[in-house]
């Protein structure tokens, strides 16, 4: 395997644990938004709509109505990955909006989505703005600190993958206007990935970093910490721990009938993964304990902790989880 390709796996591992938080962290695109996109003091609701499915994952489309409730622009609803006017729960990641706001001072609202995170670069993301009564994409790029040091993120198209970029974007956490919440990623080389979170504000540019909420920091790629009643004898030992992306073949039984379980699902995805051979592009770690059928049937009788959001994701198909597996017990995190 050539070198570069090995950097390029051991940089999304990397990457996929450094994301790896508590369930507070998780975040949910929002299917709902209310922005003044016309400037006319009337908020406008922009709805992000179920378009349907295909052997990529599940499609959406957005529809904007105005303050009387009635639909003033739908987008299309294609089940087209390609389309930037299209977002997806698909296999090789998330498009979902997550803010919209006027992010460049120009008076206009833009629409943010991030792309899927699918090799050695900074995350990409595609920009929408409201003009003329509907959403027209008008940008695609990254959002890497240059020159590096300064806290300036501004738009470009860098496939350097060494530095600090803006990995995740979502509405401020105090509501003000021009700042945005933002993950970021750092990544000086070799093995030493860090992650934080801090406030950015908008600039013509991109983004300037305003403070820091959580500090750049390594990941720590320990397990949780046992507590009393935690399971039986000997439940600190792991027995299998893996990333799996719930795909929608993981939705469905050998006989194509819809799994209504989070422990039918993780099931049904180890199965996939071993028997069947189905991989998604976020499955990480080549376990090899749940190759065996008899050690499956623990979905269903091992004590089973995961947090209620996270388990509804699951169940609706598209989540990307962390599982770790201790004897009578099976942990589901969020990365």
């Amino acid at each position: 395997m050539k070198t570069s390709t090995v950097r390029a796996l051991s940089l999304l591992v990397l990457i996929a644990v450094a994301n790896a938080g508590s369930a507070s962290d998780m975040r949910e695109p929002p299917r709902e938004f209310q922005a003044d996109l016309d400037g006319d003091g009337w908020l406008e609701t922009v709805r992000v709509k179920f378009s349907g499915r295909n052997d990529q994952g599940e499609f959406f489309h957005l529809e904007v109505a105005n303050g009387e409730g009635r639909v003033i622009w739908t987008g299309p609803k294609d089940l087209d990955p390609d389309n930037r006017l299209v977002f997806g729960n698909l296999e090789f990641g998330q498009t979902m909006p997550t803010v919209i706001a006027d992010i460049d001072g120009d008076g206009a609202v833009e629409l943010v989505a991030g792309a899927p995170q699918s090799d050695v670069s900074p995350r990409w993301f595609r920009v929408l703005r409201w003009s003329h009564g509907a959403f027209k994409p008008v940008r695609s790029g990254s959002l890497f600190e240059d020159p590096p040091g300064s806290k300036l993120f501004p738009w470009g198209e860098t496939q350097e993958y060494k530095g600090r970029w803006i990995n995740e974007l979502w509405p401020s956490p105090d509501g003000a206007a021009g700042e945005f919440e933002a993950e970021l990623i750092e990544y000086p080389g070799e093995t030493s990935i860090r992650s934080g979170r801090g406030v950015v504000e908008a600039t013509p540019q991109g983004f300037r970093l305003v403070r820091m909420i959580t500090p750049m920091r390594k990941p720590e790629a320990e397990p949780p910490e046992e507590t009393p009643n935690s399971g039986t004898s000997g439940s600190g030992s792991v027995l299998a721990a893996y990333m799996c992306q719930i795909g929608d073949e993981d939705l469905r039984n050998s006989k194509g009938e819809r799994l209504k379980t989070v422990r039918d699902i993780l099931a049904q995805d180890r199965a996939n993964f071993h028997k069947h051979r189905i991989r998604h592009r976020r499955d990480i770690a080549e376990e090899t304990y749940f190759a065996s059928a008899a050690n499956r049937q623990m979905f269903q009788s091992a004590r089973l902790e995961v947090p209620d959001r996270l388990a509804k994701w699951i169940i609706e198909g598209g989540a990307i989880v962390q599982v770790t597996v201790y004897p009578g017990r099976i942990v589901v995190s969020q990365p």
